[in-house]
């Protein structure tokens, strides 16, 4: 069909243009229709190819342009229609309707030469009146046929728009389906993703929590196990610690006795510091004059006369309490501010203490003193009954006696075995002589023969209530003590354990087989016995030895008596 033409098929594809859509600006005509028209080639030559022809050629082109909106097939080049190469002042009205008779059949600018008719102004010749009638006809007929054809293709258009928009809501409804399909696919699908993904998280949370729970589990062991072990470690140190501290607390229970030796006789040298000025005092010494009257007078007095004995042993009594109270009237003067009272003057109480028991140390170890013999037990009940009044007389004493006889604690320095003799005479409580050699062995065990006879008529004399040396309770006490002390069988035992034994015995053996039958009466038939067995008797400890043996030949039943 030709550039013009119409379309009789509905149906024909006419592309994807969309006609609504289609639009070029309007351009204003190249020809005026208010201008008077005076041709150029009239007067000239013109050039069919020339510039002028080609912006007609344009303008008429654009016009075409113009009113083909519902031409949707896309443009073709092509020659301009004969028709534009005509000059409307010199052809004729009846040429141009020829023309377009012959070849409307080709579908040619019917509305170019309707303008180029109108242009032409030239005067028709009256011979043509029946011309123009025909061609007024010929242009109703012309007009009805493009109405005709106008009509079918707005017809064509509104079923082709139809046709359009039923394509395109079945095109959206079916996207939509589509899409809404695809939606519920994408979302089923993003749902199981995430179903999966939620799976994926839960295995590996569930996996993670059964590592972290093995895991736990792991470190609990290991850290029972390592606090099992720390405890075991724990419990065998604490046992270790326990069993230590047992062991030291049963040494020290069954060595307190020497811890408490040790400790009088430290103290007794603190003591006798304290006291030393009140002795080179000169305002005290008339006090000191009385103090030694009765100490080394009244007390020499003591006999086995009870009565005697009670009577010393009330006035010495008297005096220390007095001493004690002058001592405290002189410690107000010194506090009212008398510069004529000094502290030195306020030690009388503690001087006196100390002042007797050097007079009972001095006279014990006399070489006259025999204790085992009987001279020992009237002294005994003096120094218990002052003991029982005078609390303060028991420290001092037991001081006394443990510095120059460590076997009254019982207690023997633990020597090495390549020790010379000075260390052993001094570890056993050897004294130096004033010419500062060590006392003969004779004259040690019979020195420590008197002081042990002493010590045990104390333990064994009344009142029972006494603390001297542990009182009765004591008696026993001493005695295992002193049988540890000794080496274990079948070692041959020292030279002064029966000289010890024997003294002591001699003096407390009735008190501890009356008072402590059974475990006295053990060491009767089973201790002593052995003791016996290994005693030193050689030169020096045979009298001892020998004397050990006669008090323990009538047994249990001869201390009982």
């Amino acid at each position: 069909m030709g550039r013009f033409g119409f379309y009789d098929d509905e149906d024909e594809d006419v592309g994807h243009i969309e006609t609504d859509n289609f639009s070029v600006e309007e351009a204003p005509h190249p020809i005026p229709f208010s201008t008077q028209l005076t041709p150029s080639w009239s007067h000239s030559t013109v050039d069919p190819s020339s510039d002028e022809l080609k912006k007609q050629q344009y303008a008429v082109e654009l016009m075409l342009i113009k009113h083909d909106e519902f031409d949707l097939i896309p443009r073709q080049q092509c020659y301009p229609p004969s028709s534009h190469y005509w000059d409307p002042s010199t052809t004729s009205v009846s040429s141009m309707l020829d023309y377009e008779m012959q070849h409307r059949e080709e579908k040619d600018d019917f509305d170019g030469i309707m303008q180029l008719l109108q242009i032409q102004r030239v005067p028709e010749p009256q011979h043509h009146v029946h011309v123009q009638n025909e061609i007024g006809q010929k242009l109703i007929t012309l007009s009805d046929a493009v109405a005709n054809e106008n009509k079918k293709l707005e017809q064509w258009t509104e079923s082709y728009k139809a046709k359009l928009r039923k394509q395109h809501s079945e095109a959206f409804s079916e996207l939509r389906g589509k899409i809404k399909t695809d939606h519920a696919i994408a979302k089923k699908i993003i749902q199981t993703e995430k179903e999966e993904e939620q799976q994926q998280a839960d295995d590996a949370r569930r996996e993670q929590e059964a590592l972290d729970e093995a895991q736990r589990k792991e470190d609990e062991d290991k850290e029972r196990i390592r606090r099992d072990t720390e405890e075991k470690q724990a419990a065998k140190v604490r046992q270790k610690t326990e069993q230590k501290e047992e062991v030291e607390r049963q040494l020290a229970e069954k060595y307190a006795f020497v811890t408490r030796g040790k400790r009088l006789v430290d103290d007794l040298v603190k003591a006798r510091d304290y006291i030393q000025p009140f002795d080179t005092c000169k305002a005290v010494s008339k006090r000191r004059m009385a103090m030694k009257r009765l100490c080394r007078g009244r007390v020499n007095t003591i006999s086995a006369d009870v009565g005697k004995i009670q009577s010393v042993s009330r006035e010495i009594v008297e005096a220390i309490k007095s001493e004690k109270d002058e001592d405290k009237k002189m410690k107000d003067l010194i506090d009212s501010g008398n510069p004529e009272v000094i502290s030195e003057m306020t030690r009388g109480h503690e001087y006196f203490i100390d002042l007797l028991a050097s007079s009972m140390m001095v006279r014990i170890q006399a070489e006259g003193f025999n204790g085992p013999r009987g001279d020992g037990f009237p002294l005994a009940g003096f120094l218990a009954a002052v003991a029982s009044e005078i609390p303060e007389f028991v420290p001092i004493l037991e001081g006394h006696i443990y510095t120059v006889c460590p076997l009254a604690i019982p207690f023997v320095a633990s020597l090495d075995k390549n020790a010379d003799e000075d260390k052993l005479m001094e570890s056993l409580g050897m004294v130096k002589n004033k010419e500062g050699a060590y006392e003969s062995f004779e004259r040690f065990l019979q020195r420590t023969e008197g002081i042990i006879s002493i010590m045990a008529n104390v333990i064994s004399s009344h009142p029972s209530n006494h603390e001297l040396f542990g009182g009765h309770k004591g008696a026993m006490q001493w005695l295992n003590h002193f049988v540890d002390l000794l080496p274990p069988s079948p070692e041959q035992l020292p030279l002064f354990a029966a000289c010890v034994l024997d003294a002591f015995l001699t003096g407390s053996g009735h008190m501890l087989a009356n008072l402590y039958a059974d475990r006295f009466k053990q060491h009767i038939t089973d201790t002593f016995p052995d003791i016996l067995k290994r005693l030193d008797e050689g030169a020096i400890g045979a009298p001892s030895a020998h004397r050990l043996k006669e008090t323990l030949k009538t047994g249990f039943e001869g201390f009982r008596t």
